[in-house]
């Protein structure tokens, strides 16, 4: 889950006047979040002093917004840059153009917008997190943790910036750490359930699967159709040894998506592991109707038939995932 601060503005200008938009959310897995201001005025709860700019830039700007919110982020970009060029201190034009390049993963045009927007608003929190976002991204994980960090400093009570900085931790594989940004939020947003699940993925690739699982049943019963979850503590309950559990979870993910092909290629994998062939090659067959050009699909059912014996159909297998991957470790039973 990421968050984008969106920012409004009330054009100090003729003929123009105030402007809302939503907080947008940028990534799979999201929560709403309130954009919020500068650390500096927020006893006073107001946003840093917005830019007055001229009718013209002021209108560009504002048919950006309507673009953006209309999903044209191209169209958007274009206008926020015809105000740019009007009035280039003009950071709220920068930061919601930054956003639209979030939209179209245009990241290091993303990157240079929410820059230029800390020139000009260097304690605007929240742009920090937009930032670290951008390079999240990017793969370039040590430079989010350094945003995010930044946002904290300024504003210690942005949860969205410790749920984002846990995440870019699970990348880094500190699992410690990871752990430790999401239950914060946990604290202080108990109903949360992508901060528990987001704690499970970090407690299950740490090696605490009974945690892990804990996290994903409280999880699931906040957010009861969230099927990643269900998935998501099959595969803890594998990695504890509990097979037979194993099974019944990931059977539950087929019963809601029959077409889920990796809870079925994990539940055939279960299967054969346990010499039961049969309900393996039928969860691979599956497998291979819904991906027919993927190889695993071939490979693991051929593996399935030689084992229960029926040579032929494990020849045809082999050959035909030979035919989609050439380099296809496969045995040779010819």
């Amino acid at each position: 889950m990421r968050w984008l601060l969106f920012w409004c503005l009330v054009i100090a200008a003729a003929g123009c006047g105030e402007v809302n938009t939503s907080a947008r959310r940028h990534d799979a897995r999201q929560t709403t979040a309130d954009a919020v201001g500068d650390s500096k005025m927020r006893a006073a709860n107001q946003p840093p002093r917005h830019t007055e700019v001229p009718p013209e830039a002021g209108q560009a700007y504002v048919t950006g917004l309507q673009m953006a919110q209309d999903g044209n982020f191209q169209r958007a970009i274009e206008l926020y840059s015809e105000a740019i060029r009007i009035q280039d201190n003009f950071f709220e034009a920068y930061l919601n153009r930054g956003n639209a390049h979030m939209m179209l993963e245009q990241f290091d045009a993303a990157i240079a917008d929410f820059t230029r927007v800390i020139e000009l608003q260097p304690d605007l929190a929240e742009v920090y997190s937009n930032r670290a976002t951008a390079y999240d991204h990017k793969g370039e994980f040590e430079l989010a943790v350094k945003d995010y960090n930044e946002t904290i400093q300024r504003k210690p009570d942005l949860l969205r910036a410790y749920f984002n900085r846990g995440n870019t931790y699970i990348h880094l594989e500190e699992f410690d750490l990871a752990i430790d940004d999401f239950t914060k939020v946990i604290d202080n947003d108990p109903e949360n359930a992508e901060a528990y699940y987001n704690r499970g993925i970090a407690f299950n690739d740490n090696g605490e699967y009974d945690l892990a699982i804990a996290d994903y049943d409280e999880a699931i019963r906040l957010a009861p159709d969230q099927l990643s979850f269900y998935f998501n503590r099959a595969v803890s309950y594998r990695e504890l040894g509990e097979n037979d559990q194993a099974i019944a979870e990931f059977s539950e993910v087929i019963r809601r998506d029959p077409d889920h092909a990796q809870a079925l290629y994990d539940r055939g994998g279960m299967y054969y592991n346990k010499g039961d062939f049969e309900n393996a090659i039928t969860d691979f067959s599956e497998v291979i109707r819904i991906a027919p050009q993927a190889p695993d699909g071939y490979i693991s059912r051929g593996k399935a038939f030689e084992d229960n014996g029926d040579i032929e159909e494990a020849i045809v297998d082999y050959r035909k995932a030979k035919e989609l991957d050439p380099d296809a470790d496969v045995p040779d039973l010819e």
